[in-house]
């Protein structure tokens, strides 16, 4: 799960190559955008500011549907809380054109808004929670405008461009809106220094990773891996996510590959210490006219039934616990995936230990009752 999640949701979660965001809505990032020249060579670089029209009908319907929030009446108090600590005081919109760009440098098609239409770009995991809803999200919408649809591709929306959602409207919309924060996107040439995020946050004059959490950053209701950051590198972010992953999924790894080997060996020993007691039985049936092929089948079959039972166990034990995980990690993650996967491919790995330890028994048990 961790490794699709490196291969599959970090290029999702971190479109950008570079991202920044100010809550000085006069930001032009000259700074930020000398010290990048300095150290790669951007492909394209786009300046914008997303608006908000001080209301929040969209945060309060994500807050009010989304699981994460469920149980939110437990503690007024702690709620309220949460709904702080993970979405902006007003929804977030974002001009047409300045989508279209940022679209440009993803590589991703444009779109057309008609002057009467909006539509909300989300991460395809909130998407998927609730477009089976029968309450749509643009119902609690007042802005005058016709709902056209979902965007769901990555789009550095854990607070940037939004917090689970952005609303996209019609150029001429934000002229009665207010400027709500700064933002520079840069898409670069060749590999970005990761190092570049310490020099960029020391040009803002913050520690990298000390300042986030007491920052006006939000991240939605995104839970896995991410932490909150007004200064996004992608080459950084994703190298020590995929260095978390790894001191995650190792020792789980190695702990699992010691309790296979382990069981095997155990029962591999046990049915090997036996043969001697076996060798007389097969003898005799040689002697009585069995050949040498069928024995071995006779062998084959009775090897076969000892290492099954453990097989069967351990398949419906753990296939509870991997179906379950895989697809509670695939809603929560938003990764395009057949959560039943994971149990194939860890049922196909453990069947390659398997077939390994049953070989090596077979021709060991066979070489000790020979005459």
């Amino acid at each position: 799960m961790l490794s699709d999640y490196q291969n599959k949701q970090l290029n999702v979660e971190y479109p950008f190559d570079i991202i920044l965001i100010s809550d000085n809505t006069e930001n032009d990032f000259v700074k930020e955008e000398t010290l990048i020249n300095e150290n790669t060579v951007p492909r394209s670089t786009l300046k914008y500011c997303v608006y908000q029209n001080g209301t929040s009908e969209m945060v309060d319907y994500l807050y009010q549907n989304l699981r994460l929030f469920s149980d939110k009446d437990s503690d007024p108090a702690m709620a309220e809380g949460r709904k702080a600590a993970a979405y902006y005081d007003y929804d977030v919109y974002m001009g047409i054109t300045d989508y279209n760009s940022l679209r440009k440098m993803l590589g991703l098609t444009p779109v057309a808004l008609q002057d009467n239409q909006y539509l909300i770009h989300m991460p395809n995991r909130v998407y998927q929670e609730i477009k089976d809803r029968s309450e749509k999200p643009q119902n609690s919408l007042h802005i005058e405008l016709d709902f056209v649809g979902f965007q769901t591709e990555g789009f550095a929306q854990n607070g940037h461009n939004g917090t689970d959602f952005l609303l996209v409207v019609p150029d001429k919309k934000l002229a009665g809106m207010k400027k709500y924060f700064s933002l520079m996107a840069v898409m670069a040439s060749g590999n970005v220094p990761g190092n570049l995020s310490e020099s960029l946050y020391e040009s803002a004059g913050k520690i990298r990773g000390y300042d986030e959490l007491a920052d006006y950053i939000k991240i939605g209701s995104e839970e896995l891996f991410l932490m909150p950051a007004t200064i996004q590198v992608k080459s950084r972010e994703v190298l020590e996510i995929k260095f978390l992953m790894s001191t995650l999924s190792f020792p789980l790894f190695y702990i699992g590959l010691v309790f296979l080997c382990v069981a095997f060996t155990v029962l591999s020993v046990q049915q090997l210490s036996d043969s001697n007691k076996y060798k007389f039985r097969y003898q005799i049936l040689s002697k009585l006219g069995m050949g040498k092929k069928k024995i071995r089948n006779v062998v084959a079959k009775q090897l076969f039934i000892y290492y099954l039972c453990p097989v069967i166990l351990s398949v419906i034990i753990s296939a509870v616990f991997i179906l379950y995980a895989g697809r509670q990690f695939v809603i929560y993650t938003g990764i395009h995936t057949e959560w039943i996967l994971y149990f194939g491919i860890s049922f196909v790995s453990f069947l390659g230990i398997y077939v390994l330890y049953f070989a090596v028994t077979y021709f060991q048990f066979n070489k000790n009752i020979e005459p």
